[in-house]
């Protein structure tokens, strides 16, 4: 699919009228939704280049809450800072996991299965599973195992 494609499928995302049509703008976009996923309205994802969402993963039962920021890749330039970026890192949600309205999710790392990341939260590490997280960066707030 040509970067023009993905680029106008990238800002429609995010004002698409309805989960089903979300999904199958970010299946389009080349993410591996594995199940049931709910994606709330103004989700954002930057990938700066040709647009592909390869390296998301969102498995089972996730549910991305309204104005979630997924940051696959980051680009400092002009900063001379670009020689610290090593390029585009993969994210995996897995299954059971709830994110938060407004939450940030850094590159290159794993949210784990039977997670909630709280809102406004910006996860910076990985979220072992059952675990709830929150907070700027987040951190763990609750062990959910055990829980229903």
């Amino acid at each position: 699919m040509g970067i023009r494609i993905n680029k106008i499928l990238h800002l429609l995302l995010g004002i698409a009228p309805s989960n089903n049509l979300r999904v199958k703008i970010l299946k389009r976009l080349g993410a591996k939704i594995q199940g049931k996923v709910y994606i709330g309205n103004f989700l954002y994802i930057t990938n700066i280049g040709d647009g592909n969402l390869s390296q998301l993963t969102l498995k089972g039962n996730v549910a991305i809450s309204p104005r979630a920021t997924i940051v696959l890749q980051i680009n400092p330039y002009p900063s001379p800072h670009t020689k610290y970026v090593t390029g585009i890192k993969p994210i995996v949600i897995e299954e059971n996991v709830w994110i938060g309205a407004c939450c940030t999710i850094l590159n290159g790392l794993t949210i784990g299965r039977n997670s909630i990341v709280a809102a406004g939260s910006v996860v910076t590490k990985d979220v072992p599973p059952y675990t709830m997280v929150g907070g700027v960066p987040a951190k763990k707030i609750k062990d959910l195992r055990g829980m229903t």
